[in-house]
């Protein structure tokens, strides 16, 4: 089994695998529960990553499942290790949202990333005056310590995902026209951004395009997301999306093959990668 170091991964993976092997059985989460000890609540919330399951847990439940002794001694090993926190765990709720946390791990973890922003450059491809150019916007009530302890915790993800040697993420970015257009920051900003992305469409595990305004309708009209894909066996990914107040997760598998979908038609409807670089280039030698 091929297992994950980050922590909040790890009880990704744990949970997974509990439905897994409950469902294989062929037993209920009540049936479980009876064998347990415990309410059907508890197996629930260690099903669905509310509550990480403890030692008794597994020694139980395990065998009940039908599960080996060497990967019932694998689990035991990995609790200790999903018991830890990360290093953005302990950052105030200023500098980075409780509910993003889950966001930076799987993004730190996934073997693929498939992001679609409609008026911004993804995140993960923005430099520290735009970011901080963003925030300023759209968060006006920070302090300035806030706003730049942000744009710290966005620079360490670029760093974790983009530029450690260990790090073998791809990431397949699509931005419309009105993304590159908008002038977020002044000119200046704005322009060393687009230089920017031209430099990071250049990474050998970063594939951007972007949709021209004279295509018309496209199937991301309705709004940004991003799309993870995890090295968990038998884990189909998730779909993420985020309003002004927090993120929100699509876990079904409907979810995940319609919000594929949609991907697959945005890239069809871009420019080819060498092609969106060109027009990158054509737009940051018109900002003066």
């Amino acid at each position: 089994m091929s297992v994950p170091m980050n922590p909040r991964l790890l009880r990704r993976l744990i949970a997974l695998k509990m439905v897994h092997f409950r469902t294989r059985a062929g037993l209920t989460q009540a049936d479980a529960a009876r064998i347990r000890g415990c309410a059907q609540s508890r197996i629930h919330y260690i099903e669905s990553r509310r509550t990480l399951p403890n030692e008794q847990d597994l020694r139980l439940l395990l065998p009940a499942y039908g599960v080996d002794r060497p990967t019932i001694d694998s689990f035991l090993d990995l609790l200790p290790v999903a018991r830890k926190r990360n290093w953005y765990d302990s950052l105030p709720e200023a500098v980075m949202p409780s509910w993003f946390g889950d966001f930076v791990a799987f993004e730190e973890a996934a073997k693929e990333i498939e992001s679609f922003q409609c008026m911004l450059i993804p995140g993960l491809l923005q430099t520290e005056s735009y970011a901080s150019a963003v925030l300023r916007t759209l968060k006006p009530d920070l302090s300035d310590d806030e706003v730049g302890r942000r744009v710290g915790v966005r620079m360490r993800r670029q760093a974790t995902v983009l530029d450690a040697e260990r790090s073998t993420t791809r990431i397949r970015a699509v931005v419309t026209e009105a993304a590159l257009r908008t002038a977020v920051g002044g000119p200046e900003t704005h322009r060393t951004q687009l230089l920017h992305l031209l430099e990071r469409a250049r990474h050998p595990r970063i594939e951007l395009q972007v949709i021209p305004a004279d295509i018309g309708a496209h199937a991301g009209l309705d709004g940004s997301f991003t799309l993870f894909r995890l090295p968990i066996e038998d884990d189909p990914g998730l779909v993420y999306m985020e309003d002004r107040l927090r993120g929100h997760y699509y876990e079904e598998t409907d979810a995940i093959n319609e919000y594929s979908s949609v991907f697959m038609s945005l890239r069809r409807s871009a420019l080819t990668p060498h092609l969106s670089s060109a027009m990158i280039s054509s737009v940051a030698e018109e900002i003066s």
